[in-house]
Parts: C-alpha cells; sequence; structure tokens
C-alpha cells in the first residue's frame, strides 16, 4: 500500500472498557484540554515511539562492547580437522551428512 494513502485514509479504532475507566480517561482528557480521541491517540503514538525505539537498538555495557569488537576484528581459525571435512567435500552444505 502507498504510505501517503495510508496515511492520509482514516482507520477507525474501536475500544472496549468499563465505564468508570472511560469516566477517568474524558476527565483526563478534559484536564489536559482535548477531547477523549486526541487523548488516547496522543498516549498511544507516545508508547508505539517508546517500544519502537527500544526494539531498534541495542546498548551494550563496555564489556559488551569491547568482547564485541574483539570478535570482528580478530578472524575465527579453522582448524585442520574441519579444513579437511571441506576439502574431502563430506559437508552437504546446511544438510545433515
Amino acid at each position: 500500500m502507498n504510505r501517503n494513502l495510508a496515511v492520509n485514509q482514516s482507520a477507525r479504532l474501536d475500544l472496549k472498557t468499563n465505564l468508570m475507566f472511560k469516566q477517568q480517561l474524558e476527565e483526563a482528557a478534559a484536564l489536559t484540554g482535548v477531547n477523549l480521541t486526541a487523548f488516547i491517540l496522543t498516549a498511544a503514538a507516545e508508547k508505539m515511539r517508546e517500544v519502537k525505539e527500544f526494539h531498534s537498538s541495542k546498548v551494550l555495557s563496555e564489556t559488551a562492547w569491547a568482547n564485541l569488537n574483539e570478535v570482528l576484528s580478530t578472524p575465527p581459525t579453522v582448524s585442520p580437522a574441519m579444513r579437511a571435512l571441506y576439502e574431502e567435500g563430506s559437508l552437504d552444505h546446511g544438510r545433515t551428512i
């Protein structure tokens, strides 16, 4: 679907809750000067950005960062046994031998 079309096309979202929670949401929306829809969508958009940001990056400790860099900068060594297996053609590229 074209992204511009998706952004400009309205969509309906129905929510079920109990009366007391709805009243509390309406009160909070009124206190901030917006309608219930704007209040809920603003809170949902903020949470959506938070969740997407959390899942799009990883934070490493200094030790983990140093370990990662060491692994990336040090190519693995191939053992003689592994080289022999490869040269004799016993490896079946991902399938069980």
